[in-house]
């Protein structure tokens, strides 16, 4: 058995420098030097621990072989408690593995697929109209800040059913610490704290009076849910507890900041702006955004996968701790050794995408996905099962801000920070409000 080749003398851990230009210029560096597997030295998430040897893969095939891996060998469950630490639900879907795993996906997928999405966007809708409206012009607007204000507000109405009121602005305040980067640990520990006793009062209110039963919100879906290709059974009162903090998690700050890259990409470049707003005028006319405006956009989705390219969220998507020996590329990988395919130099290789740096929608107007060239929310069975949400998400949150107002970036040069987990625009970005379009 024996590593992949990586760095030997004086290794960097990556998540130090995450997610600075040096974290990815490292990446671009050790794959040129050592091939499409290399090991690199990187630490778990916010922990003092010492860095792991990681082997990245970056070809399509080796990246299609460890999606479609064995689950009893390729365990998603403790690479995932490696990079999150003691912030990761154990009962959710990120922490377990195995047949319990294969039964939570059968009960927690359904309700976040396309379908079942749809219904709530007049809600984004509005949202997004209600505060696009409230801009003035000239004003210099951070968008990830507003764009938080509103996938928060998304997720209380469609995941957590949560009516608007006192509670509900004040949920607003305290899930927004999470991924404040000003927010210090006792706030933040505070906020989950509060949030915690949120989902637990609601979880005790709703069966005693049995209107979880009727409710379309994911939380009222999630308690009645049963597997029924399985046992029969549902969800504890913990594990709907820690499904909806995985979702906040996840539809909270990786949401956001995907929609703040797109917002970057688009007016970063006046041709793809100006090709955007004709397709909406054209399609959405006067009117508002309706359901079937979701898939009568092509040109916008284009540009949705494009920024989602060129701006993975995270230097991995998807990683793996090896419960056994595992074979790859010509490798035999040690057990308990930590695999990642590594989305960003996956979705640059030259002969993948012709100019990989180039930012150009026309790569995917009218083209079928291949799941293992674009792969930013992971794949296989572990594949991020809110990955509709997000796309459908940014769709109706995009169009309707760009159809109401015209903006200009303020901050155009690539510059990535961090964002709680994930790498965002520098300054939101920073953009300048212009004349209202309608």
């Amino acid at each position: 058995m024996t590593l992949p080749p990586g760095p030997k003398d004086n290794p960097v851990d990556l998540l130090s420098n995450y997610p600075s230009q040096k974290a990815l210029d490292l990446l671009d560096a050790y794959h040129a030097e050592y091939g499409d597997i290399f090991s690199v030295k990187v630490g778990a998430w916010q922990s003092d621990d010492e860095p792991m040897t990681w082997v990245m893969l970056t070809r399509p095939d080796h990246v299609k072989a460890f999606f479609q891996g064995d689950l009893e060998v390729l365990s998603a469950s403790r690479a995932n408690v490696v990079l999150f630490g003691e912030h990761l639900p154990k009962e959710g879907t990120f922490a377990i593995s195995g047949e319990t795993f294969k039964k939570r996906k059968r009960l927690v997928a359904p309700p976040l697929n396309g379908k079942r999405i749809k219904p709530f966007v007049p809600y984004i809708y509005q949202f997004t109209l209600g505060l696009a409206r409230s801009w003035e012009v000239g004003q210099k607007v951070n968008m990830l800040k507003q764009i938080h204000l509103i996938t928060i507000e998304t997720i209380l109405k469609t995941v957590f059913g949560i009516k608007e009121g006192n509670k509900f602005s004040h949920l607003c305040s305290e899930i927004s610490k999470l991924e404040d980067q000003q927010a210090t640990e006792e706030e933040k520990l505070g906020a989950f704290k509060i949030l915690d006793d949120v989902i637990l009062e609601e979880t005790k209110r709703r069966k005693e009076s049995g209107d979880y039963k009727t409710g379309e919100d994911i939380f009222s879906i999630l308690l009645r849910a049963k597997d029924v290709e399985g046992d029969g059974s549902g969800l504890t009162d913990q594990e709907v507890h820690d499904e909806l903090w995985t979702l906040l998690h996840a539809g909270f700050g990786s949401t956001s900041t995907m929609i703040a890259w797109v917002f970057h990409s688009i007016l970063s470049h006046p041709e793809v702006y100006a090709r955007v707003l004709a397709e909406l005028d054209e399609v959405l006319g006067d009117g508002p955004f309706e359901q079937e405006h979701l898939n009568q956009l092509p040109y916008l989705d284009a540009v949705i996968k494009e920024t989602f390219r060129l701006r993975p969220l995270f230097l991995v998507a998807g990683a793996r701790q090896l419960d056994a020996e595992w074979e790859i590329g010509g490798y035999r990988l040690p057990k308990d050794t930590m695999v990642a395919s590594c989305s960003y130099i996956l979705q640059r290789r030259p002969e993948l995408y012709e100019n990989p740096d180039q930012f150009d929608p026309m790569r995917y107007f009218g083209k079928k996905i291949d799941p293992y060239q674009w792969a930013p929310f992971g794949g296989g069975q572990r594949k991020c099962p809110g990955m509709a949400f997000a796309l459908q998400e940014t769709t109706v949150l995009v169009a309707t801000a760009l159809r109401e107002v015209s903006l200009s970036l303020e901050n155009k040069a690539f510059v990535p920070t961090r964002q709680g987990w994930f790498v965002a625009p520098d300054g939101g970005p920073l953009v300048t409000v212009g004349e209202k379009r309608r």
